[in-house]
């Protein structure tokens, strides 16, 4: 993992969340050229590894299949990912942290990009930013009120 010690602006205003397409099919890729360029935009906040499987299959065009070949992973953990990271990143929460971190206080900024936009776990954002695990919950908190 990369370590944050500045967060990346946010990219180019994005078009409103959703609806995406629910039927999207990750094997012939047949969902909205629309949501793929939300895909690929909003994939520059993910942790580097989500980036690069986004880019592979949204970007590059590549079946599922052949990114699990490339990573040696089964095709449905492969899937999964794409799916979950699809439903996150369509999110009004992560549409809303992606649009209004920039004008928050430092910590929550930062439990923001880790926890919504990166998907790192709480406890996990409390070890790496080096605040307790109360404080990381009292920001989301604040976070869900403020992207609601």
């Amino acid at each position: 993992m990369i370590q944050l010690a500045d967060p990346a602006p946010s990219p180019v205003p994005d078009p409103a969340p959703g609806p995406y397409p629910r039927h999207t099919d990750l094997r012939t890729r047949t969902g909205s050229r629309d949501y793929a360029e939300r895909m690929l935009l909003r994939a520059a906040l993910l942790a580097p590894g989500d980036r690069e499987l986004i880019d592979m299959v949204w970007g590059e065009g590549r079946s599922a299949e052949s990114v699990a070949c490339l990573l040696g992973v089964p095709v449905r953990r492969v899937r999964t990912r794409l799916r979950s990271l699809g439903d996150r990143m369509m999110s009004r929460r992560f549409v809303g942290v992606m649009r209004g971190r920039d004008a928050w206080p430092d910590r929550r900024r930062r439990v923001a990009t880790l926890v919504v936009l990166e998907g790192e776990t709480l406890r996990a954002t409390s070890a790496r930013l080096g605040i307790t695990l109360h404080q990381v919950r009292t920001e989301m908190a604040i976070i869900e009120g403020l992207v609601r």
